[in-house]
């Protein structure tokens, strides 16, 4: 395990969280508004950063299963699967033309 792919297990884990207090009502402006500044946080990495970030969350997702599509699902959420913010014209280079690679075709 990378040491990186631990922050990510654990703004994972926050996310399903706030995700879960959105779903039930409880506190879900707050939880919203949080999930809102994370995806705005990490909107601010440059395409190197969203590549290894994109890395990171595919290895946590290749490790657990049962959370794949989830972790996959946070990866489209946040629009880190737009080849364009990874600086890249082509969707290809992300294998997006493939159906069996993971990202926009999921």
């Amino acid at each position: 395990m990378v040491q990186q792919d631990g922050v990510i297990r654990a703004l994972l884990t926050a996310m399903a969280t706030l995700q879960d207090l959105v779903a039930i009502g409880h506190d879900s402006h707050m939880a919203l508004s949080t999930l809102e500044e994370i995806s705005y946080e990490l909107g601010r990495m440059d395409a190197d950063e969203r590549r290894h970030f994109i890395d990171g969350l595919e290895r946590v997702a290749a490790q657990e299963p049962e959370r794949a599509e989830w972790i996959r699902s946070v990866r489209r959420a946040l629009g880190l699967d737009d080849p364009r913010a990874l600086g890249l014209d082509d969707p290809r280079a992300l294998g997006l033309d493939d159906p069996r690679a993971p990202g926009l075709a999921d």
